[in-house]
């Protein structure tokens, strides 16, 4: 039996607020003292959670708000999933059981909601018995007519705090600021999204996105045990070499840009899978042009070599061309000033390009945190933050 929405809550967001929208996986890490890891997934499906401003702008907004949440508020509520707003492309007559609208890269999930939104008290709630890219086919017909280009929203069945403060302005003018979290309902078909748009390279997706640069934060981690208690010292670490950590911001100006870092995350169960991913960083300075067949690569000389190139994070290389495409490879041997690839490369670089290609180290390793929070500043833009934490091959 599906979960009953007790509440719609439809006064719009303030957008110069921001939105966060977020997915949220659970993993459960077994960690030897050497770094070894066994997950766990938890969770089959992400549980989504949504916060924002609500401002009310005269004194019904505000008596609107503070009346639902004084009858409603440890109950089930509909809330519109703001973010992910589509409009009717074709009228929608009363008695019809179906609408015409682009659904793609948006939370619209067989057996859940859809709201049809004029304005906080005009509306209309349907239940959703299948989707397609443009259609979304209703359980019921339709009790009222809504003309083209009317907003549809999908809605998230939802719980939100149990303590909730309205701001005052003035008298009749405040604001809200909303959390809340899906509440459970296993009826729905959820929407899990995939990371078939993304690359492979030995088996497993390659995460490519350009993060912004300014900002980007790498770690170097190395648990070490000091003995000290009498004063003299010893040190020893159970880990074998450095491992990896970094984290990075990404933009998006889209719901398809949008809908791709969360399809990727969704892939991987948060924590749970492995791929890899490029450091984003100039690690490695290629020195001579190379054609596509070429295995060596030539380098600026690089401190401690052999210390880089007897170890993971140096194993797998990826280099970036000026056009956005990369080629990945894996390093059999270095010496002073080459590398030596296991296979040929694949694309050739000439001399005129040599100080635009990027090359950096591409390391195996899963998300750092099991909730992929997604900052909104409209509708379509916005930007969010992923942590990455090395896994170890062998």
């Amino acid at each position: 039996m599906s979960l009953d929405v007790q509440k719609y809550l439809t006064l719009e967001p303030d957008w110069t607020e921001g939105l966060k929208y977020s997915r949220v996986w659970k993993t459960q890490i077994q960690k030897s003292l050497t770094g070894k890891e066994v997950r766990s997934a938890i969770y089959t499906w992400p549980r989504k959670k949504l916060e924002y401003t609500v401002f009310a702008t005269n004194y019904a907004e505000q008596a609107y708000l503070k009346r639902v949440l004084f009858k409603f508020v440890n109950e089930v509520w509909g809330i519109p999933l703001w973010q992910d707003e589509t409009i009717l492309l074709s009228d929608a007559p009363a008695g019809s059981s179906s609408l015409t609208a682009d659904t793609t890269f948006r939370n619209f999930e067989k057996g859940g909601q859809c709201i049809i939104y004029e304005d906080y008290r005009t509306y209309e709630v349907a239940e959703i018995s299948n989707i397609s890219d443009t259609t979304i086919t209703l359980s019921s017909s339709l009790q009222n007519s809504w003309p083209a280009e009317t907003r549809v929203y999908p809605v998230l069945k939802a719980r939100i705090k149990q303590r909730q403060q309205i701001k005052s302005y003035t008298r009749n003018t405040g604001s809200l600021r909303i959390s809340c979290q899906e509440a459970f309902d296993g009826d729905i078909t959820h929407l899990i999204g995939n990371a078939d748009d993304f690359e492979q390279y030995n088996g497993l997706y390659v995460f490519d996105p350009e993060p912004v640069i300014y900002g980007l934060r790498q770690e170097l981690l190395k648990p070490l045990q000091l003995l000290s208690f009498y004063g003299a010292e010893e040190t020893y670490s159970m880990y074998d070499e450095t491992v990896f950590a970094f984290r990075s911001t990404l933009n998006f100006s889209s719901k398809k840009q949008a809908w791709r870092y969360i399809s990727f995350f969704d892939a991987h169960k948060g924590r749970f899978g492995v791929f890899y991913a490029p450091s984003n960083v100039l690690d490695i300075k290629i020195v001579a042009p190379f054609s596509a067949d070429d295995q060596i690569i030539y380098i600026e000389p690089i401190d401690f070599i052999d210390s880089w190139f007897g170890s993971d994070a140096a194993k797998h290389i990826i280099i970036f061309w000026p056009d956005g495409s990369f080629k990945c490879a894996e390093v059999s041997s270095a010496n002073e000033d080459a590398l030596i690839l296991a296979s040929s490369i694949g694309k050739a670089a000439q001399s005129d390009i040599l100080s635009q290609l990027m090359c950096c180290f591409l390391l195996l390793c899963h998300f750092g945190h099991d909730e992929l929070v997604l900052n909104y500043i409209s509708p379509e833009c916005g930007h969010l933050s992923l942590s990455f934490m090395e896994v170890k091959e062998t």
